[in-house]
């Protein structure tokens, strides 16, 4: 019986493990807005940056969407494919990026269901999603809501946090970041150096 507890508790604790540097990415086929389906597979050769964001109705994460926005040029010239993956429905991410007059270089993907999320290990925390109060949260939604041009929902787990995949051209994990409160994305000068190497 105890051999049967440890088994299960390996077993466990092996599905709740987080991706690493060096494993290649899961693959997947999704929804990428205004695009239809995308697959990973199909973007073998190029560089790949996988955001996941919390939703399009975040604050916090609109104000990275944007900083991130400064390097969309820089990143294109270096190959890089942007997918920002949120739990927002597609009409919510529809009305996001119709709200704005400039053109996104960035693909939006809807994970309604969390798919993606699964396969990469992002989850939500409760006690980080408070914790980020003291994290500097607050003052970055009041910047993050007056980006937005009209009023858009927060949709998806309360609690959910982001992460960043970068992915070489063979679709290996180059460098990834966990976040460890809400707002915690690697910076878009990190980024951009980390693809620069």
């Amino acid at each position: 019986m105890r051999y049967l507890v440890s088994f299960l508790l390996l077993l466990f604790l092996g599905s709740c493990a987080r991706l690493s540097v060096g494993r290649q990415a899961p693959l997947f086929t999704a929804h990428a807005v205004g695009k239809g389906d995308i697959s990973l597979s199909a973007m073998q050769g190029r560089k790949v940056l996988l955001s996941f964001m919390r939703n399009v109705g975040c604050p916090v994460c609109n104000l990275h969407t944007h900083h991130l926005r400064l390097y969309a040029d820089s990143l294109q010239r270096l190959g890089v494919e942007v997918l920002m993956i949120h739990q927002s429905p597609i009409e919510t991410i529809e009305k996001y990026l119709q709200q704005d007059e400039r053109t996104w270089t960035f693909t939006f993907v809807s994970d309604q269901e969390r798919i993606l999320y699964e396969a990469y290990h992002v989850k939500p925390s409760f006690f980080r999603f408070v914790g980020s109060a003291f994290r500097g949260a607050l003052s970055k939604r009041k910047k993050g809501i007056k980006l937005y041009k009209t009023k858009i929902p927060q949709e998806g787990k309360r609690g959910m946090l982001g992460a960043d995949f970068l992915l070489d051209e063979s679709g290996k994990i180059i460098a990834l970041h966990y976040a460890r409160y809400i707002g915690d994305h690697l910076t878009p000068e990190a980024i951009y150096r980390l693809f620069k190497k």
